[in-house]
């Protein structure tokens, strides 16, 4: 059972990280347009994504992450951060999410020290 639940990951894994169909969180942040692709991933989108490419990687990521009282909308983002961070260990090139959330508490750091 456990070894029939690895290899499924394991081709999910390939699928997601593919660069025939690259996902979404794969991405230069040198390019031209690479600030609106690095704000374009969300959460949702990731979660949605990560549904579409890896079933059994969401729904592990939803019995692991779900609480009795979430809403669907506060769960699919919480599968979509941490699947995000995940992935990006596995393989650094799926790495936009990371930009974004970089650039958010950079943000957040200056305008922290605005109000010192």
């Amino acid at each position: 059972m456990l070894g029939t639940l690895v290899n499924v990951l394991l081709v999910e894994k390939s699928e997601i990280t593919s660069l025939s169909n690259p996902s979404i969180l794969r991405g230069k942040t040198t390019d031209s347009d690479s600030q609106q692709k690095i704000v374009a991933v969300t959460p949702e989108k990731i979660a949605k994504e990560l549904l579409e490419k890896g079933r059994t990687f969401h729904t592990i990521l939803k019995t692991v992450l779900g609480k009795p009282k979430d809403t669907e909308a506060t769960l699919e983002k919480r599968i979509g951060i941490a699947a995000a961070l995940i992935l990006n260990m596995i393989n650094k090139h799926l790495s936009l999410f990371s930009h974004n959330l970089g650039c958010f508490m950079l943000h957040e750091v200056v305008n922290l020290n605005r109000l010192d």
